[in-house]
């Protein structure tokens, strides 16, 4: 949402503005990280604004690569093709919102993976809270959070400064 309206809607509407907008998931990509974390097994809740209206489904992709132990299985529909979240830019919560949900929630839980990933807020939150009342869950995840957790954990002591590189 904020990459979208920084990086295409202010230019549009003030001008160009003369700063480079990234994503975090482009600045992993181009990256070097290698992360070797704890092992996960995910699938991805493409985010429209970032995917569709921006373009950027094989960037997000190309960050989660950089976890080593994550393994991701896509949806049936992903990519440019996939569904919405039904989060209806946080304007309406109703039954055909909660429908979308439920099918995209289904949809994920098909995959056998263990954790839905996106990064997108709005997805994040509305799937998180179409199962607050489920027996079927799979938790939703942040892109961010996750290539987080896969980073190397800090040493216990900082390095003496021979030590430092």
């Amino acid at each position: 949402e904020c990459h979208r309206t920084a990086a295409k809607d202010w230019p549009a509407v003030a001008g160009a503005h003369g700063i480079e907008t990234l994503h975090i998931t482009e600045l992993v990509a181009a990256s070097k990280l290698s992360l070797p974390g704890p092992a996960v097994h995910g699938t991805i809740q493409d985010p429209c604004r970032l995917t569709r209206h921006m373009g950027k489904g094989d960037v997000l992709r190309a960050a989660l690569s950089k976890a080593k132990n994550l393994k991701v299985t896509e949806m049936m529909r992903h990519g440019v093709s996939a569904d919405c979240c039904g989060s209806s830019s946080w304007l309406n919560c109703s039954a055909g919102t909660a429908a979308l949900q439920a099918e995209r929630l289904a949809a994920a839980r098909a995959t056998g993976a263990g954790v839905l990933l996106t990064a997108c807020p709005k997805c994040e939150i509305h799937l998180a809270c179409a199962q607050f009342a489920s027996e079927k869950k799979i938790p939703v995840r942040n892109v961010a959070s996750v290539l987080a957790g896969a980073l190397e954990p800090a040493p216990a002591t900082a390095p003496v400064k021979s030590e430092a590189r």
